[in-house]
């Protein structure tokens, strides 16, 4: 289940105190470690804004990141696909070629013909379908000794058929985790000595056409490696090869198939919620009714809010991918009116972390832009404010601070959320 996870990163305690001309702000923030979901860590050091000043600016930084346990549970799985150099069963027969039909213990592929042709020269169609396994006859395999042919054939090295339509596929059907980014990989080579058209290799997942490979075949056998990712969606994929092309008993060659976990994504989301105190200046945490309104347990009281005067923006590179994070808030947002569930969500930004496009880290950047007090404001005050805010019909007057609050403390809690692992859905305690 995924958890909410308070982090005092956002627990700013402004301090005000008369000055001439000036209210000057005290601000500070705690030291902060949080685990999350076993998936991210939080630590900062600790923050002191020290002494500020309205129309300041005030930049700190803090980093979330993949849990060193997650990261390591991540990747470097086993292949999950069985027989996947074809060395099983062992080829016997003296031309060093042999056909085996589906179902033969240890071949560990389901076997199906990929068309419908069922006669040829008067000679029906075996049934079932027919896997063909070399062992060197044209080359030396990818690994191992044993390779796949996915144009078969229909009555062995010993027969008198030659040419008839024996196209196959073989799949397996692998257990797989929803949400994590599985690699896909295998060699291909073309029949040596025939032409393009004979030479068509077709990859499925879950019936899907993901990848085709076609070559001519040169005078050798000749292996290329290929690669595909995708994010499982079901317990169970369907990992298919199929022979295409001309259907004439010669065609392509398979080895050396892998399927391995490489990751699962983790997103998450920064909220921002009001701060309560008691009488000792403890922090009891904020609860929501079912209308989205905000209270303090019995004994606390609501801090005046902080969080409108805090901009978040993730400041560093994604790894492999150009961003995967959301485009952050500016300063001044969430006002007029009160804070609610509502202003919470709307005012939430969202950031991603990614083992497999080398993407383990985010740092974030949280700017006080501090507020001045009704009555006391500069002449740019409203400049500041729209300016900062990026947003020109914006009214500066809603984010001025009461003067009554002049001596009270600042609150703001932000909240960083798991809100996926991989394509796993949140728990609803999360989904408002």
């Amino acid at each position: 289940m995924f958890k909410k996870v308070m982090i005092a990163i956002g627990a700013f305690a402004l301090t005000i105190v008369s000055v001439p001309l000036f209210a000057a702000f005290e601000a500070h923030v705690i030291n902060v470690t949080a685990t999350i979901e076993n998936a991210l860590k939080v630590n900062t050091n600790s923050i002191d804004f020290g002494t500020v000043f309205p129309q300041e600016k005030l930049d700190k930084d803090f980093t979330v990141s993949l849990s060193d346990s997650f990261v390591s549970s991540q990747g470097g799985g086993g292949n999950l696909v069985l027989n996947f150099g074809f060395e099983t069963p062992e080829v016997t027969d003296p031309a060093k070629w042999q056909i085996f039909p589906d179902g033969t213990s240890g071949l560990g592929w389901t076997v199906e013909w990929e068309t419908g042709v069922n006669t040829f020269n008067s000679v029906s169609r075996p049934n079932p379908a027919l896997q063909e396994l070399h062992e060197n006859v044209l080359g030396p395999a990818a690994e191992g000794d044993q390779y796949t042919e996915l144009d078969s054939d229909w009555d062995g090295p010993s027969g008198s058929l030659n040419g008839e339509p024996a196209l196959v596929k073989i799949y397996q059907n692998i257990a797989t985790d929803i949400g994590t980014k599985y690699e896909l990989r295998y060699a291909y080579s073309p029949r040596p000595n025939t032409a393009f058209g004979d030479n068509l290799l077709r990859v499925r997942i879950n019936g899907v056409e993901v990848q085709t490979q076609q070559l001519a075949g040169g005078g050798a056998i000749a292996w290329q490696y290929y690669t595909y990712v995708f994010t499982g969606t079901t317990a169970t994929t369907k990992i298919e090869f199929a022979g295409g092309g001309t259907n004439n008993s010669l065609g392509v060659f398979l080895d050396d198939v892998s399927l391995r976990s490489i990751g699962k994504d983790v997103s998450y989301v920064i909220r921002q919620k009001p701060k309560c105190v008691d009488e000792t200046g403890a922090h009891p945490q904020v609860t929501e009714d079912a209308n989205g309104v905000f209270h303090c347990p019995d004994g606390s009281t609501m801090m005046p809010l902080l969080c409108p005067y805090l901009s978040k923006h993730e400041i560093t590179a994604d790894g492999t991918v150009a961003n995967n994070d959301g485009p952050g808030i500016t300063a001044f947002h969430g006002l007029p009116g009160p804070w609610t569930l509502a202003t919470t969500l709307l005012t939430q930004v969202g950031g991603g972390l990614s083992i497999t496009e080398q993407d383990v880290s985010d740092t974030w950047n949280i700017d006080l832009k501090v507020p001045c007090f009704k009555g006391a404001c500069a002449q740019d005050w409203a400049t500041f404010v729209k300016t900062e805010s990026g947003n020109a019909n914006i009214d500066p007057a809603d984010y001025m601070a009461d003067p009554l609050l002049e001596h009270a403390i600042y609150g703001c809690d932000l909240w960083l959320e798991v809100v996926g692992i991989g394509g796993v859905t949140p728990s609803p305690e999360l989904i408002p």
